[in-house]
Formats: C-alpha cells, structure tokens, sequence
C-alpha cells in the first residue's frame, strides 16, 4: 500500500503528495495495481487534513495516475504501452477547469467553437435526409465519390488551388491517425526503416513501434530536413520511405520553404525515396508554398483530416495515393475497417459543400493568429519570434532555461500542475533537447489561456518557485 516516503518542503501539500507518487512511479518503486492508503488514513499518518488529500487524489486522477473502484478502493493505473499515456491526457477530460486540475499543454487539439450547435443542426437535418438509408449501408472502400468530391474541394480551398488533386486518387478514413497507419502498412514492412524529421509527430512513433519499424531522425535546420542530411540517410540506411510535415511541423512549427521543398523533392526522384506528407495542420497556413505532393505526385502520399478543423470525435481523414497504389491501399483499409462511416463524412461533405467548412476556415486561422500573438507577448523570450510571426499554430515549441535540459524542465513543470510535451515524447533518438512543445489551442478561453502562459512563464524565469492554482473557471 503506497505511502509517500517524503514530501518536498515547497509548494501546496496536496501538489507535494501528487508528486511525490508520479516521482515512485517513475522510479518504479510503486506498479501498476498498487492500493493506496484510503484519503483519510492518509491523512491521519501525514498530519494533514482530509481535505488536502482528496484534493491531491483528485488530481492524481485527472493526471491518470490513479484510478478508484467501488470495492476495491484507489490503485495505481497502468500506463498505455506504447508510453503515450506518460505524455498526454485522453482528451476524454472534462472541459471544466477547476482550480485543483492541471494546466495540460499537452494534448494538441484546436479550440471548441461553434462545433456543437453545428453538430446540432447537422444532426437534426440528416435524420431527414433522403440519403439516409444509403448512408447506414455498406459504402465502397474507397468512400462515396460525392464525399471524395466535397474532400478534393476543401484540399483545394485551403491552398488557395494551389494543389488540386485527382477525385479518383483520395481514399477517406478513419482520422488521418488511420489514413497515416494505412499508408505506412501498405508501404513497409516489419524490420523496415522509416525516415522522419529528427523530432516529429509523437503518432508515427507509436504506429512504428506498432508495426516494429526502426525510426531514423533526419537532421532539421530552420527550414526543416536539412537535404545533405536526408542524402546521407538514404544512403546510410537504405530506407526508402520518408514521412515529414512540411508546413507547421510538428512539434516545431516551421513551415519549410519552396525552395527546401524543391530540394527535397529532387533527393525523393533521384533516390526512388517514396514521401508520406502529413499535411493536418496545412488549413491554417494560407500562405504556405504548394505541396510536395504537387512536385511529386506519382511518390508522395498526401496526409489530411477534419478533427483538427472541426472536432476531435469527427475522425474524418483522407489519403491522396499515387494511382499505382491505389489497389493495395484499399486493400489495407478492407482488412483494417472495411469503410469510414458514411455518416460522419456525410457531415464533414455537407459543411464543405454549404459553405460551413469556408466559415470554420476563417475562425481556426483568426484563433490561432490571436492565440499566437498572446504566446509571443507572454512566452517571447522563450520562442523563437519569426517562426510563429509568419505563420499561426495551435503548438509551440518552447525553450528551457538556460542550464536546464527541457526534459528536466518537463518534469519541473509537471511537478507545479503545467504538463508539457517533454522532447522524448517526440524525438526520434535521445538527445540533449532544449525544447518542449506546448500545445496552446486546448484552453477554453482567451483568459485560461493567458494565465496558463503566464504561470509557465513564472516557472521558466524561476523553475524553483511554486505557482498557485487556477484562479480562472
């Protein structure tokens, strides 16, 4: 039964008692399945009050540390395999922050709108639809042609017709987390290496380990993968498939340019180097230069989805597949989910085709340019200024103080109620990383997000200081 051995002298009690488990956690000095002391026996043995205690198990809780039963009383939890659930909530959370919940800068999601009466609205017409019986039937692999239709328009609309691709070349799936894990199945197989930028996307790490493929980081400059550094992978490696994000890379936020763009491209041709192109966050960057997929269509596999544009429990995506591959990608969608769910895509189809999706367009990039404004006022020091100035992004990648490595930092932070994405949550191979991502569009307001910012701000001038709780509801 977990009873903390020591309690740090600094801070609320009820933090020092959350740390105090996280750190045994960590340390494996308690496991999965653990009882702990029921709250007030706890009590009791630290010379608390009952209160602190709940108070420091409810927030455990919400961390997803510890979990109570009826019967069984509250026991350790056991973390997701793939180590995720170290790094980020569920996004299953209450909205409602309460001044004892975290502050969590980890979960990358965009800010809720007007999703719901949408939603709303969208529901109450469908149940009207003409369509509906076609709509709760088998549907083709491949999706309807009319929701590929309404997919190649909205593609186009937010580049400004920059990239227009073929209807007959899109595939719809579950959540680009979905149309990623089915192109990288369709492309390698167990014991292949996958090239990814030297710190990338947290779910491609998770879908490598899933299928037990070897990751190699590519060197990244201010522009993105460095070429030299990606010739030499080719080479060094013998890998033949790359994914990167080119425009608000993940966790960075750079948006390569045309030329690095071009350059890449050139490498792909000449090494027969197929490209996977994660394009989710590409709707808020009007101004990005075109993509890869258009210098490169017959090796690139274009990446995009709607649960950053519209919601997160709309897990719509798509894959835009070279014609030589189309046969095998729906091959891997029939063995893996048979079709995306007519229904929802109905939904997202209907937005794009009414004009809702242009509407949405406008508010998710005036938000994130608000939103990213506020950060550089707050955290301007800590950022790096051109980098968020040209373009808008819902993440942030931020700097630890000086002397002080960001994983480091991460923990500090999580030990004040800030959780942060620490660099090995997206790092490619172990480093002495220097930044963490914070992921800014999970705040409900304007207001909780500013003290959010302001409170690690606090921590990063002085990580030894304690902060206190929500004062914003």
């Amino acid at each position: 039964m977990w009873i903390p051995r020591q309690l740090k002298d600094t801070g609320p009690r009820y933090m020092a008692i959350v740390g105090a488990l996280a750190e045994d956690i960590e340390l494996g000095e308690v496991a999965p399945g653990d009882r702990l002391m029921p709250q007030r026996d706890l009590a009791y043995r630290l010379g608390l009050s009952v209160g602190t205690v709940v108070r420091a198990y409810r927030v455990a809780e919400q961390r997803g540390l510890i979990a109570g039963e009826v019967g069984r009383g509250t026991y350790v939890k056991s973390l997701a395999a793939s180590g995720e659930q170290a790094f980020f909530g569920d996004g299953a959370r209450s909205p409602h922050i309460d001044e004892t919940a975290p502050i969590d800068f980890s979960l990358n999601v965009t800010p809720i709108g007007q999703d719901v009466p949408r939603l709303s609205e969208a529901l109450r017409s469908l149940s009207k639809s003409p369509d509906l019986d076609e709509l709760i039937r088998y549907s083709p692999h491949q999706g309807l042609l009319r929701h590929r239709r309404s997919i190649a328009n909205w593609i186009s609309q937010t580049n400004d017709n920059r990239f227009s691709p073929p209807v007959q070349n899109i595939v719809v799936c579950n959540g680009a987390q979905h149309a990623l894990a089915t192109v990288v199945n369709a492309l390698l197989s167990p014991g292949d290496t996958l090239l990814t930028e030297q710190v990338t996307y947290p779910g491609i790490k998770a879908i490598a380990s899933d299928q037990s493929l070897k990751l190699h980081g590519v060197e990244m400059d201010e522009d993105g993968i460095r070429p030299e550094a990606l010739l030499s992978a080719c080479e060094r490696t013998g890998a033949r498939v790359l994914y990167t994000i080119p425009t608000l890379h993940n966790p960075t936020g750079i948006t390569m340019s045309a030329p690095r763009r071009k350059a890449i491209a050139k490498i792909a041709l000449e090494q027969e180097l197929t490209i996977i192109e994660d394009d989710v966050y590409g709707f808020l960057a009007k101004d990005a230069p075109s993509q890869i997929a258009k210098l490169l269509p017959e090796q690139t596999y274009y990446i995009g989805g709607f649960s950053k544009v519209f919601a997160p429990g709309l897990r719509v995506g798509y894959a835009v597949v070279p014609p030589a591959a189309l046969d095998r990608v729906l091959a891997a969608i029939r063995a893996t989910n048979w079709m995306t769910s007519p229904l929802l895509t109905e939904i997202i189809s209907k937005w794009i085709d009414e004009g809702i999706g242009a509407d949405v367009l406008r508010e998710r990039r005036a938000e994130a340019r608000s939103r990213c404004d506020l950060a550089l006022r707050t955290l301007g020091k800590w950022l790096n200024p051109g980098t968020y100035r040209n373009q808008a992004s819902f993440h942030l990648w931020v700097r630890a103080p000086e002397g002080m490595s960001a994983e480091a930092f991460a923990a500090v932070a999580k030990s004040q109620g800030i959780i942060v994405t620490p660099p090995r949550a997206v790092e490619v191979a172990p480093s002495q990383a220097q930044h963490f991502r914070v992921s800014i569009g999970g705040a409900r307001s304007a207001p909780q997000l500013q003290e959010g910012l302001e409170r690690l701000r606090v921590v990063l001038e002085d990580p030894g200081i304690s902060v206190q709780p929500w004062s914003i509801v």
